[in-house]
């Protein structure tokens, strides 16, 4: 897992191939999951997490908002990419005396913000 040791096992994304939907295919992909406990974050944006639930995840918690950075409203770029110690090499102008949020202005970006997510594991 990317966030805690405290589980064996990260589930990124389950998905399905677009306009596809095989009944069943979580289901029969978790008859055959690793040992051990998963954690995944569903994006409230996009799921209330229903179907974990339906494979016995149960919710741990709710993180709050997260943010994204953009400079066109078209393009979202991860947050991660912006932390202040990567600054130096990916802005034109960056001023160690400014916090992160102040140089990504400075810069021509935008921040946007998120619904956050729910996060489920199957640990009990």
């Amino acid at each position: 897992p990317r966030f805690s040791s405290y589980y064996n096992w990260e589930l990124l994304r389950f998905c399905n191939k677009i306009n596809t939907s095989i009944q069943g295919s979580a289901s029969e992909l978790f008859k055959m999951k690793p040992d051990g406990s998963i954690v995944t974050y569903v994006n409230k944006r996009y799921s209330t997490g229903h179907l974990y639930q339906q494979l016995n995840f149960k919710k741990q918690k709710l993180s709050g908002p997260n943010y994204f950075y953009t400079k066109d409203y078209q393009i979202l770029e991860s947050r991660m990419k912006y932390q202040k110690h990567k600054l130096p090499k990916v802005l034109k102008d960056f001023n160690p005396e400014l916090t992160e949020w102040e140089n990504m202005k400075v810069n021509g970006f935008d921040r946007i913000w998120d619904c956050g997510n729910t996060i489920l594991t199957n640990k009990q």
